[in-house]
This record gives structure tokens, C-alpha cells and sequence, in this order.
């Protein structure tokens, strides 16, 4: 069972450094279209990169309410066995 929960922590860690990563590339990206010269032109692809950058927001959130269930579970896990 702990060998279980492991598991799941190691991929929910992992999802969660690659969302971080796709997370700061989106804002840096986000970053230099507010910076650009064009302002007027870039106002619709502004709002699509917000849109985009609030939905991983909310998939990063998920996974670490997630990754904090399964450290609680994986605690518990070893509690019970000792």
C-alpha cells in the first residue's frame, strides 16, 4: 500500500513541476505581449493568454490539493503499519 502511494505522490509531483514550468513560460510570454508596441492588436490574444494562464492556475490547484489528500493518506499509511 505504501509502495502504492508513492507512486501517486511521484506523479503527482511531477504534474505539478510541469505545470509550474508551462505556468512561468505562459506568464513570461504574457509579460513581453503587455510590453509589446502593439497594443490594440494584441488585445485579443491578451485576453486568450489570461484565460490560458487562470486554467493552468486552476489544474496547478488541483494538483496540489491533490499531492496534500495523498501525503495525509500516505502518513496515515505509515502510522498504521508500525
Amino acid at each position: 500500500m505504501e509502495n502504492e502511494m508513492q507512486e501517486r505522490l511521484e506523479i503527482c509531483k511531477g504534474k505539478i513541476a510541469e505545470l509550474e514550468t508551462k505556468l512561468k513560460k505562459d506568464i513570461k510570454r504574457t509579460n513581453r505581449l503587455i510590453e509589446s508596441d502593439r497594443d490594440l492588436f494584441n488585445l485579443s490574444h491578451l485576453r486568450s493568454m489570461s484565460l490560458h494562464v487562470h486554467d493552468v492556475c486552476v489544474d496547478l490547484e488541483h494538483w496540489y490539493l491533490m499531492l496534500d489528500v495523498l501525503e495525509h493518506i500516505t502518513e496515515e499509511v505509515k502510522s498504521d503499519e508500525i
